[in-house]
């Protein structure tokens, strides 16, 4: 048995090491015997240029929890070149976060392997995650009502972010400390570098134990006789992780022996499957004429935004050709990719896709905001739909200043008005201005009375540039946001630009007007 194991693993790790070419591996370590025993297959296995180090989290909820810590630290095989452990205070950081215990145990759990790998895109944090684990993922994602991506299960390799505003509060306040010393006289508990942590805001997980079953995996420790820690804990039903390894599990595979390889045959296949769902919708001719504004500028650390536009030249979109479940699957799918850790309610995600099909069929020129929760909030305006989620704020609080979303998107907003501006009219000539603009032009916001011509067949008449905005459907509050070219002391305009949105050093013109 033990070796049909160490073959299916070499396979998992073979893989790895070609794709990824990894130079540090930090394998998370509890002691167990999951972790003990990918352990002792990374020290057997490993390539002897990749680097083997193992991290451990004292969650200091159990009382043996110390004695688990010294045990870890006294059996590491010599293959392992560095053993970092950090004391994590999780009551305390639950309880000023108002968090449970099982979130602010992840959340600290996340910090260390971030502090860990310090930000380095070789340096790969190894988790212990198994068959049966998945098996109880894709059970508990189902009972929860997921989607297509709760059906997934744990990915076998993901990128993590952990909000710096998370790390930098679980610094300061010294919910996680590293521990030195190996033995109960020697232990001492030290502050974690501050310039470390501010880099280290993300890990890749690699999970090569997916394949595998517990089962196979304690046959594995007893085989080779290691002296493995139990979590008393992992046997209270009260966690629903727990009652469906404990109850719900069992049961079914009584009844259905093949449970937990089917479960993970399903993860794969609906990995694969979304994995061409995203290719042929990122390749979809109607698709590709939505326009993502998303880095339509900078964002701040932890900042995240969606923004979709569905404002063609002629005001009409060929999305809306695409049949109702492809545009929603597509919408879902923009969501995952820019919110992987955003978990919404069905009612959250009810709001969403009616914002959504209002700004497909009912495009107005009122803001409509929707709070999804304290720091994710949803706007729509006219045919612009866009999501915005910021550690920075919170939305929820009832003195939340709205002008700070209006001034923080401004630029999403003239992006999506960029199909309908500059000035609709017959002007022929373009010209360029480089440098300083002539004498006789000024560049300045816009005043009552501003018009430019308009030719027709027969004539050239006026019009209001104050008509021009209000059939262009651009909202009153990003006028002040236009400048216009003019002649000096004239109302007659050449051209319309955004402001702080187009280079000065080059200015596209409009006119017929040669002495230009």
């Amino acid at each position: 048995m033990a070796d049909k194991l160490t073959k299916k693993f070499l396979e998992q790790l073979n893989n790895f090491v070609k794709d990824r070419q990894p130079e540090k591996i930090w394998l998370a370590c509890s002691g167990g015997p999951d972790s003990l025993a990918l352990l002792w297959l990374l020290a057997d296995n490993l390539p002897s240029e990749i680097s083997l180090n193992v991290l451990h989290v004292w969650h200091n909820l159990r009382a043996e929890a110390e004695a688990e810590y010294y045990k870890l630290a006294a059996s590491l095989p010599k293959r392992v070149q560095k053993f970092q452990a950090f004391y994590a205070d999780v009551k305390a950081y639950a309880h000023d976060c108002n968090l449970s215990a099982e979130v602010a145990a992840r959340e600290l759990r996340r910090s260390a392997y971030a502090y860990c790998t310090n930000g380095e895109e070789k340096a790969y944090v190894c988790l212990a995650q198994h068959a049966d684990d998945q098996a109880e993922t894709i059970i508990l994602h189902v009972c929860k009502g997921s989607g297509m991506n709760g059906l997934c299960g744990i990915a076998s390799l993901k990128r993590h972010l952990t909000a710096p505003e998370t790390v930098k509060q679980i610094k300061n306040a010294g919910y996680l400390k590293l521990v030195t010393g190996t033995c109960a006289t020697e232990r001492q508990f030290s502050e974690l570098s501050a310039s470390t942590l501010n880099n280290a805001c993300f890990y890749t997980a690699w999970r090569p134990l997916l394949p595998l079953l517990k089962k196979e995996l304690l046959e594995y420790v007893k085989a080779r006789k290691l002296d493995y820690s139990v979590d008393r804990t992992n046997y209270d039903p009260h966690y629903e992780r727990n009652f469906i390894r404990l109850q719900l599990l069992p049961a079914l595979t009584e009844r259905f022996p093949q449970t937990v390889e089917k479960l993970g045959n399903l993860g794969a296949t609906v990995e694969r499957t979304l994995q061409a769902t995203d290719y042929l919708l990122a390749n979809n001719a109607q698709i590709k004429k939505v326009r993502d504004l998303s880095d339509a500028q900078k964002l701040e650390a932890g900042e995240k935004v969606l923004a979709l536009s569905f404002l063609a030249a002629d005001n009409k979109s060929d999305f809306l050709t695409l049949p109702e479940t492809v545009r929603n699957l597509y919408l879902e799918r923009q969501l995952h990719n820019k919110f992987p850790d955003l978990l919404l309610s069905r009612t959250q995600y009810n709001n969403i896709q009616h914002l959504f099909n209002l700004a497909l069929y009912r495009p107005c020129k009122d803001l409509r905001l929707i709070i999804l929760r304290k720091d994710c909030l949803m706007l729509l305006i006219d045919r612009l739909l866009l999501i915005y989620s910021s550690p920075h704020f919170n939305f929820s609080h009832a003195s939340f200043d709205r002008s700070l979303i209006y001034k923080k998107c401004r630029k999403y907003f003239l992006e999506h008005y960029a199909v309908i501006l500059p000035l609709k009219s017959n002007w022929r000539r373009y010209y360029r201005l480089s440098g300083e603009l002539p004498e006789n032009m000024c560049l300045r916001t816009i005043l009552p009375g501003d018009y430019f011509n308009v030719n027709t067949a027969n004539s050239c008449k006026r019009r209001l540039l104050s008509d021009y905005l209000h059939k262009s459907n651009l909202p009153e509050f990003l006028w002040p946001e236009l400048m216009v070219l003019s002649e000096k002391n004239s109302r007659h305009l050449y051209h319309l630009f955004y402001k702080n949105l187009t280079k000065w050093q080059t200015f596209s013109l409009l006119s017929n007007d040669k002495k230009l």
